[in-house]
């Protein structure tokens, strides 16, 4: 049978050479470029290379910068970058500072974006994820998701241990679908989904909580939703409008939940009673701030009246705003030993509680007296409205004379009607003066500074003779201090211009040339005349 395929003939001979010669010919091409690359001078083509190498060079090694540092020192130095949580309440909540959402990542986010060496050590250093901050200037509740997510991001790489500030118009509002998840204990309770995670499925992250804009929120409640927070030791809680705080309101479970936990508390338009209740119940408090508190118009929400007397033993820092309120005598069986700081607004109560006058007045000279350790003291005797000069006067020298000795600055707030109406100055109850047992007694030996602060009132601004009689006791004031060895430094700081007569100047001029180490501060500025 025939093959398919016929068989392959040999080339004839002269296609063989045809090949060979154009083999020989493409061989002789190669060969003169070769000869003329050859010929090439030999510096140029080193010199190329070289820099092609040096910069080759030097863009590894500015790659590699990120690298030279070790992990463990570049993590503490992305640590101190960052903006640290808060843990001091000298900064009022919710106040000045950036208000984006996720403004407390920004230094983390950054530093994750410079290589992958520093997004490695970034996203496991936990410091840099501890701090959260959600809040926004609209309500948007259809963020709920977004925040939990980048909520559950920050919590896995905190090794679960958060500050959280969170704002309530983030959350749906009540009665809204997104808003349906019943609380496990109380069903009446309902949350969104970054509630729950907050309250109910992570509530043990938590060292520090702020919430905002608990507007709609029942004290009752928020006992509830605090109780699971079994590592909170700081609390911050800010209502805007006060909802809710008609009816008497039990709230021994909030004070027994929270009491024994708690090392800083921050309460902004909250109940008075409700104040008073939560202090006097927190035994481990360190910081402590109630600003902005309301009377309750009808009921008062429920106290312990069995437990008479009160010690805080390690409260160090107090800012208080004290109102017409029964409750407040409580201060008179409270002690505090270890106060450092404390600013007082001692509020005059208006004239149909006149008859608690005496008795508020008593109960916080006795619990000042009790501030042994205190070092600066911030006391404002009245608001704006209500000045009553006799009261003042009557007061003031029992304030000062209460106050302990170790205190080293002093601010006064008075109001500018008060000055222009009260005759004798207000720096006369820190004047020495003789005394039964010694020639003469000074208060507050150990004071090296002095605040006067006029708050703004209806009243126009007093006269210049009145700052003059002020200004002319200041001097007067720091002569006595200074023949006495008492001070050899001094600050003095007022908000109130200094059109004073030539002599006033003269007379702290004189001072500073005998050797005192003088500062004088007009609204935030050292003056130009001291030095003259």
């Amino acid at each position: 049978m025939p093959s398919a395929t016929p068989p392959l003939s040999e080339p004839p001979e002269s296609e063989l050479v045809s090949v060979k010669q154009d083999i020989g010919r493409l061989k002789g091409t190669i060969d003169g470029h070769s000869a003329k690359t050859a010929d090439l001078p030999k510096a140029g083509l080193e010199e190329d290379s070289t820099e092609r190498a040096l910069q080759l060079r030097r863009s590894n090694e500015s790659q590699s910068n990120t690298k030279i540092l070790p992990v463990e020192i570049l993590s503490t130095i992305f640590q101190f970058t960052c903006v640290p949580p808060s843990s001091s309440l000298n900064v009022d909540l919710g106040g000045a500072g950036s208000r984006e959402t996720y403004s407390l990542l920004a230094s983390a986010l950054a530093l994750s974006a410079v290589s992958h060496h520093w997004r490695r050590v970034a996203v496991s250093t936990p410091k840099l994820w501890q701090t959260l901050k959600l809040q926004v200037e609209n309500e948007k509740p259809h963020q709920a998701q977004i925040c939990t997510d980048l909520l559950r991001l920050c919590i896995d790489r905190s090794c679960s241990v958060m500050d959280l500030l969170l704002d309530f118009r983030l959350v749906a509002d009540v009665g809204t679908t997104l808003r349906t998840l019943p609380h496990p204990e109380v069903p009446e309770v309902l949350l969104d989904q970054l509630e729950w995670l907050v309250f109910v499925d992570l509530p043990h992250v938590f060292r520090e909580l702020s919430l905002l804009s608990l507007d709609k929120v029942r004290w009752s409640q928020l006992a509830f939703l605090l109780a699971p927070l079994s590592q909170l030791k700081m609390l911050r809680v800010d209502r805007s409008r006060m909802y809710y705080m008609q009816a008497k309101t039990d709230i021994s479970k909030f004070r027994d939940v929270l009491g024994p936990r708690l090392t800083m508390l921050d309460l902004s338009y909250s109940h008075y009673d409700l104040s008073v209740e939560l202090l006097l119940h927190c035994p481990n408090l360190i910081q402590c701030r109630s600003a902005f508190s309301t009377h309750p118009r009808n009921d008062t929400i429920w106290v312990n009246s069995n437990d008479d007397n009160h010690v805080l033993p390690r409260l160090e820092w107090l800012h208080w705003s004290a109102i017409r309120n029964p409750n407040g005598l409580r201060f008179a069986t409270t002690s505090v030993p270890a106060l450092r700081y404390l600013k007082w607004d001692h509020r005059t109560p208006p004239p149909d509680d006149d008859s608690l006058v005496p008795d508020i007045d008593t109960a916080f000279i006795r619990f000042l007296s009790t501030a042994t350790k205190l070092e600066e003291f911030d006391i404002a005797i009245a608001n704006r409205y209500v000045a009553s000069p006799a009261r003042i006067l009557a007061l003031l020298p029992r304030i000062i004379a209460a106050t302990p000795s170790g205190v080293q600055k002093l601010t006064l707030h008075v109001t500018r009607g008060q000055l222009a109406t009260i005759p004798s100055p207000f720096i006369t109850p820190l004047m020495g003066r003789p005394s039964v047992h010694s020639a003469l007694t000074i208060p507050l030996p150990a004071l090296k500074a002095l605040s006067l602060i006029l708050d703004p009132g209806p009243v126009e601004r007093p006269s210049v003779r009145r700052e003059d009689w002020i200004a002319t006791n200041l001097v007067a004031f720091l002569r006595q201090r200074r023949q006495l060895g008492l001070v050899h430094e001094f600050n003095l700081s007022f908000n109130f211009t200094s059109r004073w007569d030539d002599k006033v100047y003269e007379g702290f001029r004189e001072l500073v040339r005998e050797g005192l180490r003088l500062q004088v501060d007009i609204d935030g500025r050292p003056v130009s005349w001291l030095h003259l």
